[in-house]
């Protein structure tokens, strides 16, 4: 019922753009020819992914020892607190890389466990699932997989695909083919900065990143009390409730002549600056499986980037194994 009610009352989504706009030495130009259209929108997404090669860890041999957490011995050390810093890291990197260190020696009991995807969890996953939720342009969507998981033997099959690829650290060519949905975040705004991108991955691409990052390493954060109770949801509140309390909240603050900030502390808005460095060593405490990760760096890193407009899907691309690898994170 919510559902319907939502559908027809709710704000329509934004058009896929048909042309943009850039600001070039203080002009505005517009594009409104497809290949124009796709190459603008292809060099601001290259400028946007290159922002994380910009942080100082980048710049050293220690950047080029954890690519790929290639230095497995490295970065075991980083994250059981015993590897001795650099003392000319920059202080910031110098604080992360600590904290990464405290946070292993809280979490990781062991060598950690091999990730198991069972065909039980398999269906679970596409269970809760959209059928019609929008996927990479390879043509295999989630329809496909809700279907699959009728038949035993097909979800055994898929469920033992996911497992091989997280023990082997070997992703599908195709988990390396992403579509870019480019939309307006304010209407009649096309200023090719200004642009929303949704990345679209493949079906099993998600299915695969939920088990590793979505349950295993949420898991982790919520058995050693990473994450507050104000992060879940409860049985009952709405957004409302929320609302309210942190207006009380404040109220009382003003009162009690108490200090109090109020602070949006995630990386929900800054996807393309987060330094995967960083975020495989944080993954790694979390998992405790390096294979896993790699497979998913190598995809992020390699992926060839694809634009769907007004136009259609682009058979031009950015991106693949040959360039620089870029920094986004899923």
């Amino acid at each position: 019922m919510r559902y319907l009610i939502k559908r027809t009352v709710k704000d329509p989504h934004s058009p896929s753009v048909l042309k943009v706009q850039q600001v070039i030495n203080g002009e505005t130009k517009e594009y409104i020819v497809q290949e124009d259209v796709e190459n603008a929108i292809q060099r601001e997404c290259e400028i946007r992914f290159s922002l994380a090669h910009s942080t100082p860890i980048m710049s050293m041999l220690l950047g080029e020892q954890l690519r790929y957490l290639k230095d497995e011995e490295l970065a075991r050390s980083i994250i059981t607190g015993t590897f001795n810093i650099p003392s000319n890291l920059d202080p910031a990197t110098t604080l992360i890389l600590k904290e990464i260190g405290k946070m292993g020696v809280k979490i990781m009991n062991g060598e950690g466990k091999e990730i198991i995807i069972t065909p039980e969890e398999f269906v679970r996953f596409w269970k809760r699932v959209g059928e019609f939720t929008s996927s990479s342009s390879s043509g295999v969507h989630y329809g496909h997989y809700k279907a699959a998981i009728q038949d035993i033997t097909s979800t055994g099959v898929f469920a033992l695909q996911l497992t091989v690829i997280a023990c082997s650290g070997i992703p599908p060519e195709s988990w390396s083919m992403g579509l870019q949905v480019m939309l307006e975040k304010i209407a009649g705004v096309c200023l090719v900065e200004k642009l929303q991108a949704i990345q679209l991955y493949e079906a099993d691409f998600n299915c695969y990143n939920q088990f590793i990052f979505g349950q295993t390493a949420m898991d982790a954060l919520s058995t050693n009390d990473y994450l507050p109770e104000e992060l879940f949801s409860q049985k009952g509140s709405t957004a409302k409730d929320a609302k309210f309390d942190k207006t009380l909240m404040a109220h009382l603050s003003r009162q009690a002549r108490q200090p109090m900030t109020v602070v949006s502390a995630d990386a929900a808005y800054c996807y393309d600056r987060v330094n995967h460095i960083v975020m495989s060593l944080v993954w790694l405490v979390l998992t405790r499986n390096m294979p896993a990760i790699v497979a998913t760096l190598i995809c992020l890193q390699t992926m060839k980037f694809f634009q769907r407009t007004g136009f259609g899907d682009s058979k031009s691309f950015f991106g693949g194994p040959r360039y620089e690898p870029y920094m986004m994170v899923i």
